[in-house]
């Protein structure tokens, strides 16, 4: 990242998997000082993307919130605002839309405890309820969303991440 601490990168593959392209992605009308960081992307209808990140909730503040921005190409990105906030910090989000409602899981400070959000529109969440994701009676944190056809998968580990399952 040419000596920067915080930030990503896209890294572009060959459809057989053997050959990447690192690519430095470009931050248009980002506030200054949001690094973000955990970057959760999502597909858009029309081949567009959206990228949900980590960063300050606002100038100077140590509370943690979560940004998004668009892209068309998944290189340029250009910022649209603050996504999801609490009273808390949170951090990590996945995001996935089924039907006409996204949803968003983020953590919650340090803890394995989960805030959900829900939008209509996946740029702003609405607060729906905190507390801890089970799977099979397992508290477990959500990592991952992939929408294919139609079709959810979820993906979580049982921390301190001794396995992950769908």
């Amino acid at each position: 990242m040419n000596g920067r601490q915080d930030g990503f990168v896209v890294s572009i593959g060959t459809a057989d998997g053997k050959s990447w392209r690192h690519c430095q992605v470009s931050l248009k009308g980002f506030p200054a000082g949001l690094l973000g960081v955990d970057p959760d992307v999502v597909s858009l209808s029309g081949g567009s993307y959206r990228m949900y990140l980590t960063g300050s909730a606002s100038s100077g503040s140590s509370r943690i919130a979560i940004h998004y921005a668009d892209s068309a190409d998944g290189l340029t990105w250009t910022y649209g605002g603050l996504a999801f906030e609490y009273s808390e910090s949170i951090l990590d989000s996945v995001t996935f839309q089924v039907g006409a409602s996204w949803h968003m899981y983020a953590l919650i400070g340090s803890s394995t405890d989960m805030i959900h959000g829900i939008s209509s529109d996946g740029r702003t969440f609405t607060f729906v309820g905190k507390g801890p994701v089970l799977l099979n009676g397992q508290k477990v944190v959500l990592s991952q969303a992939i929408v294919m056809s139609g079709q959810i998968r979820v993906f979580a580990f049982a921390p301190p991440g001794s396995w992950i399952r769908s």
